[in-house]
């Protein structure tokens, strides 16, 4: 009965708070944050009943974020939220979620199957984005054309194109009598030269991360005949995808070719990244500044500057500090203490959950958002089935 309590003290506190003075931009932006604060204690109330350690995280996240003067916490604070009322709505709808499961197998073969066309070279999506940029290109210089022409100002000569990304020149040749268009382009690439294997995320590793997380709800809908082919071609895929990253051609230019200079790039970060936590230990630095703090003071920077840890669990220390950390390491293991491990939704839930968490000590799936979403969907079911196996108190 006590959310009746908080709604009834939000409706007569609110008008309260946004009457104080003074009225300017900045006390209405602390009076929002506050109307935002007093609101996300409704999911951590609901939220206590079914993961103390969640809701604990989620009130000290709250209050952590109220307190920082920048919007970047505000704006992270809010994705938080939203997933954690992803993670109620699983607890306390009664239903089987079959369908979940279903899409989730559904789009890991969609972009399996694209991965697998752009490993052949084939490039839908790009494709079509390329004749669209051309189309407008193509009407682009029509008028500038028909514009020069009305001018008298057609002649042999190379303009150079300024406000257009992908279009960057358009030269006249004459031939006889007739006035040649020509168009220089840039467009987005694909082949060998810069575009692997990456779905529809724009990163080889963000595809990897997307497929390895997703692949475990296809073991819902399989039978077991079909597991050792199924198993051969995502190993083959896998593997095609990682030789493409790490010993690419000739023609092909990544700075980080190999596994082991690619290892030894984010060690080094890391360590730079646990020096600068160091500064702010208990607390952090911020929830969702990372990309702004660490490179101001980033003194590796011969691949350029990183706005991603490129290890979630250190990024995660690093902006909300120690007790941040504690809470979200309690949030992931007190709900699963009642799991039985050995039952098929189980395993195949923990496997999807488990390679998350693997693939988050290398990389930043969890700043992925389809990522992200499947590995909450895995921890939210296994969270309901530990809740339903738990004994009950006499």
């Amino acid at each position: 009965m006590r959310y009746k309590h908080i709604l009834c003290a939000a409706i007569l506190v609110i008008p309260w708070v946004f009457s104080f003075p003074p009225e300017d931009d900045w006390a209405r932006g602390i009076k929002e944050r506050a109307l935002l604060s007093f609101f996300a204690l409704l999911p951590a109330y609901f939220i206590w009943f079914h993961n103390k350690w969640l809701a604990s995280l989620l009130v000290y996240l709250n209050l952590f974020t109220m307190f920082r003067d920048n919007d970047v916490s505000f704006s992270a604070f809010i994705i938080v939220l939203a997933y954690s009322g992803f993670y109620l709505m699983i607890q306390r709808i009664h239903d089987d979620f079959l369908w979940l499961k279903k899409v989730i197998a559904f789009s890991f073969g969609l972009v399996f199957f694209y991965g697998v066309l752009q490993l052949f070279n084939f490039h839908p999506i790009l494709s079509m984005v390329n004749s669209v940029i051309q189309w407008e290109g193509e009407l682009f210089a029509k008028k500038f054309t028909e514009r020069l022409s009305e001018k008298g100002e057609l002649k042999e000569s190379r303009f150079e194109i300024k406000g257009k990304t992908y279009l960057k020149a358009i030269v006249y040749k004459r031939a006889g009598n007739l006035m040649i268009t020509n168009l220089e382009w840039v467009l987005p690439t694909k082949g060998k030269q810069l575009l692997r294997v990456n779905g529809m995320f724009g990163n080889p590793n963000d595809w990897l991360g997307y497929v390895l997380v997703t692949f475990p709800f296809v073991f819902y809908f399989i039978k077991s005949k079909q597991i050792p082919w199924l198993l051969t071609i995502v190993i083959f895929m896998v593997s095609a995808v990682l030789a493409l990253k790490y010993n690419p051609p000739k023609e092909y230019r990544n700075l980080a070719a190999g596994i082991g200079p690619s290892v030894s790039i984010r060690l080094q970060i890391y360590n730079e990244i646990f020096d600068q936590y160091k500064e702010r230990w208990v607390i952090g630095h911020g929830l969702g500044t990372f990309k702004i703090k660490f490179p101001l003071k980033q003194k590796f920077k011969t691949f350029g500057v990183f706005t991603y840890a490129h290890n979630d669990g250190l990024q995660f220390l690093y902006e909300t500090g120690l007790v941040g950390f504690i809470l979200l390491i309690g949030a992931i293991i007190s709900p699963l203490k009642n799991i039985r491990l050995l039952e098929k939704d189980t395993l195949i839930l923990c496997s999807s959950l488990g390679v998350f968490v693997a693939f988050s000590c290398i990389n930043f799936p969890a700043h992925i958002a389809p990522t992200m979403l499947t590995a909450m969907v895995a921890f939210s079911l296994l969270s309901r089935s530990a809740a339903i196996n738990r004994p009950t108190k006499v």
